[in-house]
């Protein structure tokens, strides 16, 4: 029973986000690999890594899917490989 409470509660949680349409893949960021290596400098797997971290970050928080927003949670991801 518990195991089919669990998978209920993820199956709303994925029925929720494809309502709201918030961003599941990197293209549904609103800051790309090339504003990243443009602003930052940077370039290759930092990208990526960005990237990644950022979709994440979303993820967790669809209001940061916000230009602004993402490039300052770029400069704090950029300050903590420094």
């Amino acid at each position: 029973k518990a195991e089919f409470t669990l998978l209920n509660e993820f199956e709303n949680r994925i029925q929720k986000e494809l309502e709201t349409q918030n961003a599941l893949t990197l293209k549904d960021l609103k800051l790309n690999g090339n504003d990243i290596k443009s602003l930052f400098n940077v370039q290759g797997k930092t990208i990526g890594n960005v990237l990644s971290y950022l979709l994440e970050e979303v993820i967790e928080d669809p209001s940061l899917n916000d230009r602004d927003k993402l490039i300052n949670l770029t400069k704090l991801f950029l300050s903590k490989l420094s």
